[in-house]
């Protein structure tokens, strides 16, 4: 048996075990009111994590837990956030390694087995990732210190921490700073030289973002925490939990996490108001300590692993990142395509990104748009109507699907039209294009708003 490979495994699924009750939202499960992607689907990854933590060295239990992921996510896309998506991806990615080893040689693989083999190809997939979400923020309204939305998460930060330093100086130290990580962060990763501090500084960054209450951060955190543990080799981990006792750490994390499962869904039953403060303390807590026992494994000297047989089918994980990063410029999507809170506008007619032409708008769907002149409910006259926003068509109908009993009237190609929403010319799109095809609102706001 490969004891470093099925130790780290193990590490591995609990973290990822971990990421999923992080981001479960028992008090909407429990009340009902809330997201529309925190539905029952939620629970199937939840029983995934349970199962993980009693038997975390079955790579069945892994399995299961990223089955309930992508049951989850099939559930609720179009609006799965960027960090949900991204697991789901990472779960399909393990599945089709599995099934691959499973097909070649007859039985399922130990999951300290397949994690050596995969972890090649995985690590280029995560910088992958990491370099879209740095490039799309390469854009005019990143760099400006008033709209920016990094600036915007400092600021917050600091009025949590009033000890941090403010005021509108930072600002352009902020955006610079998020560039260069992001950037060039990815690339520090990829070499060997440089991978282990860049590591370890990712997961400090991703700690430091999980401070933010407001945002509630912690969750991408947590979603990203299990992925930096794939850049170290299984040697290096056993390493360091023999120098550092690392199984305490990760043992603290692992009952931590349960406590906080235990009693977030008895608080969240009984007092709604208050679970979201305590989760966000377990995270913030169990988060350091994970951090630490990641730092330990980057301090550990490299050592030599032996040498595997690669899995070309492992790389279908940055096949996924890559099409769906490029997805704004192809024109199929502009929401969850890696380019979370980047400030970034790519139309067909329009781009403030410095790199980045303008949408190539294959399938047409951006340039059919919709001025939305009168609605009868609150809320969506409040964000469209003389907002100076339209929508596309697409969305515009996608939208309206999910209230029936509204009358609208819109422009459209100069014409004015007046229905209700559940009239036939407003019927909504297949459901199973509206899963993959998603825009965000089309207009100059855009480029102002901080949205995931």
């Amino acid at each position: 048996m490969d004891a470093p490979a099925e130790r780290q495994f193990a590490l591995y699924a609990q973290v990822a075990a971990c990421a999923v009750l992080f981001r479960s939202e028992f008090s909407i499960l429990f009340h009902g009111v809330g997201h529309s992607n925190v539905t029952w689907s939620t629970w199937l990854p939840i029983a995934g994590a349970l199962a993980v933590f009693f038997r975390p060295s079955d790579l069945r239990s892994l399995l299961a837990l990223y089955l309930g992921v992508v049951a989850d996510i099939t559930n609720i896309l179009p609006e799965a956030p960027n960090h949900w998506l991204l697991t789901g991806v990472v779960g399909l990615s393990w599945w089709a390694a599995a099934a691959s080893a499973g097909l070649a040689g007859g039985r399922l693989p130990s999951g300290g087995a397949l994690l050596r083999r995969v972890q090649p190809a995985f690590r280029p997939a995560i910088a992958l990732f990491y370099l879209f979400t740095g490039l799309w923020k390469l854009n005019a309204g990143f760099a400006d210190p008033i709209y920016s939305c990094g600036p915007r998460s400092w600021e917050r930060l600091v009025v949590q921490f009033p000890s941090l330093p403010g005021g509108t100086d930072v600002a352009p130290a902020v955006i610079r700073f998020t560039w260069v990580l992001e950037v060039g962060g990815p690339v520090l990763m990829m070499l060997l030289a440089t991978r282990r501090p860049m590591v370890a500084f990712f997961a400090f960054f991703h700690l430091v973002l999980s401070l933010d209450l407001a945002q509630n951060y912690q969750n991408f955190s947590w979603a990203m925490y299990p992925l930096l543990l794939l850049f170290f080799e299984p040697e290096a981990v056993e390493t360091a939990a023999e120098r550092w006792s690392l199984d305490g750490v990760f043992s603290v994390v692992k009952q931590g996490t349960l406590a906080m499962f235990t009693a977030l869904v008895a608080l969240a039953w009984f007092q709604p108001a208050n679970w979201y403060n305590l989760r966000w303390t377990f995270s913030v807590a169990l988060g350091g300590a994970l951090v630490l026992g990641l730092c330990a494994v980057a301090a550990v000297p490299r050592v030599a692993s032996p040498a595997v047989r690669r899995m070309r089918v492992a790389w279908l994980f940055a096949g996924l990142v890559f099409l769906n990063g490029i997805s704004p410029i192809l024109g199929f999507k502009n929401r969850n395509a890696w380019q979370m809170y980047s400030n970034v506008r790519i139309e067909p007619d329009v781009t403030n990104h410095y790199l980045f032409p303008r949408s190539l708008d294959l399938l047409g769907l951006q340039s059919d748009t919709v001025e939305v002149v009168a609605i009868d409910h609150p809320g969506l006259a409040a964000e469209y109507v003389g907002s100076g926003l339209k929508l596309t068509w697409w969305d515009f109908r996608s939208m309206l699907a999910l209230y029936p009993e509204v009358h609208v009237t819109w422009r459209r190609a100069g014409e004015e039209h007046t229905a209700r929403s559940r009239d036939a010319v407003l019927t909504p799109p297949p459901r199973i294009l509206r899963m993959f095809i998603w825009f965000r609102p089309v207009g100059e706001q855009v480029a102002r708003q901080c949205v995931w």
